[in-house]
């Protein structure tokens, strides 16, 4: 089975690249051999690539082909239905396939990048229902959830600066640090030990902002480590 399966996804790539050597030639593309390897090269993955992991891949395959040509290449293949982009969280975008008759979903870790696909029919029904609702017709969407991937919720300590935190997240504060002066400064913006602000920013040494009571506050770098939370409560 598994010989016939890798028999069929061959003879499937084969099949593509035959039909867009005539595709892109009545496109005025020409035919160009070393599009057509990268394509191939490409198919052969089913990974979630960068631009850099391709150009990578390309070398040790003795495709010698510049960045740029790599980049344009790509976006030739997501225009003809090739591929598809998504945005991981630091703003890279990353190519895979886009298979014909299916559609799937991506949750990306913020922390290490993993990408994990999901299949969920209630939530396909469910947005065609809203849409049905607005009398509205749907074509295609795309759902990412960005968060925590179960490894580095437990790589993390429970106990975090407010600064360390990750937007979007709800936390509770626990304790503070410094003098009776910066404890009044914080108490008096609305931290209270206990209570649940939801994370809108943080960073390292930006602002840090935070909802608190339904109103927007931002803290600089230094007073932001001043504040210690406990991660891991779970938007309700």
């Amino acid at each position: 089975m598994a010989v016939d399966k890798i028999h069929d996804e061959k003879r499937e790539r084969e099949e593509i690249i035959d039909e867009f050597k005539n595709v892109f030639s009545e496109d005025g593309l020409g035919d160009s051999i070393e599009r057509f390897k990268l394509l191939e090269l490409f198919l052969d993955s089913e990974n979630h690539l960068t631009l850099n992991k391709i150009y990578e891949m390309s070398q040790a395959s003795g495709l010698f082909i510049t960045p740029e040509k790599i980049s344009n290449y790509m976006d030739t293949f997501s225009r003809y239905g090739l591929a598809k982009k998504i945005e991981s969280p630091d703003g890279k975008i990353l190519y895979e396939h886009l298979h014909l008759g299916t559609h799937h979903d991506h949750m990306i870790c913020v922390n290490c990048g993993r990408i994990l696909e999901f299949e969920n029919t209630q939530i396909e029904d469910l947005q065609i229902n809203v849409a049905n609702t607005h009398n509205f017709l749907p074509l295609k969407h795309n759902l990412t959830m960005y968060g925590l991937c179960d490894k580095c919720q437990g790589d993390r300590e429970k106990s975090i600066l407010l600064c360390d935190a990750n937007p979007g997240e709800i936390v509770t504060i626990e304790r503070f640090g410094g003098g009776h002066r910066m404890k009044n400064r914080l108490l008096s913006m609305g931290f209270i030990v206990g209570k649940k602000v939801e994370v809108i920013n943080a960073g390292q040494p930006g602002p840090t902002i935070v909802a608190v009571d339904g109103s927007r506050i931002a803290l600089g770098y230094r007073l932001a480590r001043k504040v210690r939370v406990l991660v891991n409560q779970k938007k309700g």
